[in-house]
């Protein structure tokens, strides 16, 4: 095409996950948006990391899909891309003080120690995990 070039902006996921949304609350083909959804919702690896950049409009923009989502019908995803879409949904929708004890209590487990791991200490009672 030429030495033109051009900028093409996109939506994050979160974004994407937005905007599909809000799209099947006043689409007129509700089925393609919902299915849309539900496989967006299942492409989201770390559904507590997204919800830290959620507004509480934006979180209450996905409630408001709930009803239209039915996870309870069958889509055209595999059973366990359903569940995984589902689960997605519902970290996201969690209030952000559920979001905030939960993430909280995430962090205590990361920082203890695996089983066969223990701390070596320093001087002031720190150091890093070994064998």
């Amino acid at each position: 095409m030429g030495e033109r070039s051009f900028h093409l902006s996109r939506p994050t996921l979160l974004g994407a996950i937005l905007i599909k949304a809000r799209s099947l609350m006043v689409h007129d083909d509700p089925a393609s948006q919902r299915a849309d959804l539900l496989r967006l919702l299942s492409l989201v690896d770390e559904p507590r990391e997204l919800t830290v950049e959620l507004r509480d409009t934006e979180r209450r923009w996905l409630r408001q899909a709930e009803a239209r989502l039915d996870f309870q019908t069958v889509s055209l995803l595999s059973v366990d891309l359903q569940r995984r879409a589902e689960l997605a949904y519902r970290l996201l929708t969690r209030s952000s003080a559920e979001t905030d004890r939960s993430g909280a209590a995430v962090r205590r487990r990361s920082s203890q120690a695996p089983e066969g791991l223990h701390r070596r200490e320093n001087r002031r009672g720190r150091g890093p995990l070994s064998r």
